[in-house]
């Protein structure tokens, strides 16, 4: 076998360990939600319910067409988790969650995204954790809606989509199994190797790249191939976290050399929400979803203090300001620092084709006015 068709498997196994092993440890979990309860409902609450509830078990079958569980319960930091950040991970299976902590929402949950790796699939509790402490939680989950036309993004199950004669029969099947809520610590070295491996494997991966920076991204990888333990699951904790530290430190190197800037250039990321104020789902829904996207956004601004946001829609903000008043708070206050934008002046994200020019006059009236 050729030198070259060596390197090709031994990128392939990295890549495949990295996916299938280490991205599936990074997350020690360290408890799990206390003394939970739940409470099925089709109507919307602001803030969890007090009353109505349940005991809630890993199992339990919820849902149905407009149907929400509530879960709440508590958890109180162990002695073992000291020091840690750390880390709630919804295994709801709702459709998306908004997640309440200590009363107040604090981001959002996403089934698609359930391992640990993957976008809204865990939401910080609190850094340097404190033995004793409490934290109450509460997760407003949903299961499935009736959509206006087809689902054309397939985030609602087609069987909800209305084409005027619609099969009713199983609007009130549970579509749903609950299997907890765990409290996890962050391995944080690993974590960041595995978010740099990720772009490394995405340079090296670019078949219509064949410049220096692809060849650097290679050496690299066969450094951390040499370096990492590759069987993770066959060692002692001390033994692949030492190695992953030891390749965390080429992989820094690769992103930092040569003044960083002057080999990957500089690129400026803002962060944006499209949010429709009623298209497919109705208003009701669009209420909910601005508040689980708008609280995410101020959880991860505490999170990452260069992160910026824009967001396009008045009457979003006036939603927050009657319905989350809380949310409506964290606006206002990043908003102050410069780091939350409302751009567009705007009422809604109006039609710009079929609409009259006294209707998008009123739309930047009404949108400045607020």
């Amino acid at each position: 076998m050729d030198h070259q068709k060596l390197r090709d498997q031994t990128l392939k196994k990295l890549e495949y360990v990295m996916n299938n092993y280490y991205s599936q440890i990074f997350a020690e979990k360290v408890g799990e939600i206390e003394d939970p309860h739940c409470l099925q409902t089709r109507e919307h609450f602001r803030v969890p319910p007090t009353e109505g509830l349940e005991p809630l078990k890993k199992g339990f079958r919820w849902g149905g067409l407009d149907k929400n569980l509530w879960v709440i319960g508590t958890f109180t930091v162990p002695e073992s988790a000291r020091g840690r950040d750390l880390y709630a991970v919804a295994r709801t299976e709702g459709r998306e969650v908004l997640f309440f902590l200590n009363g107040e929402p604090h981001g959002l949950f996403s089934w698609v995204n359930e391992a640990f790796s993957g976008e809204h699939a865990a939401r910080l509790i609190c850094a340097d954790a404190k033995p004793g402490e409490r934290f109450d939680m509460a997760l407003e989950c949903f299961d499935r809606l009736l959509m206006s036309g087809s689902d054309r993004f397939g985030f609602y199950s087609e069987d909800t989509a209305y084409d005027g004669n619609r099969d009713t029969s199983h609007d009130d099947d549970p579509g749903r199994t609950y299997r907890g809520v765990d409290i996890c610590a962050m391995n944080v070295p690993l974590k960041d190797l595995y978010f740099d491996m990720r772009e490394l494997f995405s340079i090296v991966n670019d078949r219509h790249d064949h410049g220096k920076l692809r060849q650097m991204a290679r050496r690299v990888l066969l450094q951390v191939a040499d370096t990492l333990i590759l069987c993770p699951q066959h060692y002692e904790k001390a033994v692949w976290q030492a190695s992953v530290e030891e390749s965390l430190k080429i992989t820094r190197a690769f992103f930092t050399a040569d003044g960083g800037d002057a080999v990957f250039g500089r690129v400026g990321i803002i962060g944006h929400t499209h949010l429709d104020t009623a298209w497919l789902w109705p208003v009701k829904e669009s209420i909910r979803k601005a508040a689980r996207s708008f609280s995410n956004v101020l959880q991860l601004m505490d999170q990452y203090p260069d992160f910026k946001f824009m967001q396009s829609s008045a009457l979003q903000t006036a939603w927050m300001k009657e319905y989350y008043p809380s949310v409506f708070e964290g606006i206002k206050r990043r908003i102050a620092e410069g780091r939350y934008e409302l751009n567009g002046a705007v009422w809604v994200e109006c039609d710009c084709n079929i609409t009259t020019g006294e209707s998008m006059v009123r739309q930047f009236l009404w949108g400045q006015r607020f």
